[in-house]
């Protein structure tokens, strides 16, 4: 018989985890909104057409971790440079573990209109891709096509309204059905830059299916110049994630611990490097271990990182997830994570621990 502290947390996943049926009507309107932007894109300008090569989904969704209602995406869409084998590729000294894309190579074989576009995206002396000149040049390519749609789209027997707007890295398309207002979905196109060589700052354990994203950086670095990207690799994540028996049910249990406690900084990022770090030096049975045992194990990792004040991203390591964050908060963060430990350490010997008491750390939007 299990200790009552893994049965509680069994079942609180379960209240947790969306179902796949709750899936099916958001992940329809999803893929009918994506491939009307992104086939409609293709269609309006040429260069973008030339070098749009698919989509990727990414995030919580693709992890199978998201929590509450499953209407929120995120999806990369894959751009590839002509001759992209040919980018110079450098470390941004002032933005550790972030990348420049210097295209000063391959502009003497790319046909004219392509030259034309991608002058405007680069800096005049070392040709090096910049981030807002891009976004800048997909915004209007997106606005060209939600105008000859009129932002509306209708889709199994929805009528959608379509709201644009331009978040941090992603552009964001919010769709609302009129008819019933209650339905709604909201899609993070995240433009990716295909990297086709090997990059001395990524993580050794593969170079495969790399991408640049132009993120925007709201820490210490701000005001750094606006010509360095970050490295993704979703692909990899999800076969790394995959297969870790109970991992999965420890991340969305930390996720929802996260949103009871009102840790708002800490992004599904920080718990996806996290287990990443952690796959790779653990055991793989040690995902076979109780999901109290993990729980407690990945709780105390992820208190000390922000007592440390040390959270490498894996795929880029230099780069310090928390910097984004201020003192004051890395301080709460971890005094606030130390709290909850302590707490919850105590919880496997005490065989009379209620489900309450257990479940009030989390968030739980079902009845139980």
């Amino acid at each position: 018989m299990s200790p009552p502290f893994e049965n509680h947390l069994r079942k609180i996943n379960e209240l947790i985890t969306i179902e796949d049926k709750d899936r099916k009507p958001y992940t329809d309107v999803y893929n009918k909104i994506r491939d009307t932007l992104l086939n409609g894109m293709c269609k309006v300008d040429s260069p973008f057409r030339q070098m749009y090569k698919g989509y990727r989904l990414c995030g919580s969704y693709m992890h199978n971790v998201r929590l509450k209602k499953p209407n929120e995406f995120d999806v990369l869409f894959i751009l590839s440079i002509p001759n992209g084998d040919k980018l110079t590729i450098s470390k941004d000294k002032k933005r550790p573990g972030f990348i420049k894309l210097g295209l000063g190579n391959i502009f003497p074989k790319l046909s004219v209109d392509m030259k034309l576009i991608l002058n405007e995206l680069v800096t005049a002396s070392e040709r090096l891709l910049i981030r807002t000149a891009l976004q800048m040049w997909l915004c209007r390519i997106i606005k060209n096509v939600l105008k000859r749609i009129e932002n509306r789209i209708q889709t199994d027997g929805r009528h959608l309204q379509l709201k644009y707007l331009k978040t941090g890295v992603a552009h964001t398309i919010h769709a609302r059905d009129v008819k019933n207002p209650h339905f709604s979905i909201s899609i993070d196109f995240i433009p990716a830059i295909a990297i086709k060589k090997v990059v001395e700052l990524a993580n050794e354990c593969d170079v495969h299916s790399l991408y640049a994203v132009p993120k925007p950086f709201k820490g210490k670095y701000l005001n750094c110049p606006g010509n360095s990207f970050q490295l993704v690799n979703p692909d990899m994540e999800h076969k790394l994630l995959m297969g870790k028996q109970h991992l999965k049910v420890v991340y969305r249990l930390l996720k929802s611990l996260r949103d009871r406690h009102r840790l708002d900084r800490l992004k599904s990022v920080f718990f996806t490097s996290m287990f990443l770090w952690e796959i790779e030096k653990r055991p793989h049975n040690f995902w076979h271990k109780p999901i109290g045992e993990i729980f407690l194990e990945m709780l105390k990792v992820l208190k000390v990182r922000f007592q440390t004040r040390n959270f490498p991203y894996f795929w880029s390591p230099e780069h310090n997830l928390i910097d984004i964050l201020t003192d004051n908060e890395m301080a709460d963060y971890a005094e606030i994570l130390n709290t909850i430990f302590c707490t919850f350490k105590t919880y496997p010997d005490q065989q009379s621990l209620t489900f309450h008491i257990c479940a009030r750390h989390f968030q739980i939007l079902r009845k139980f």
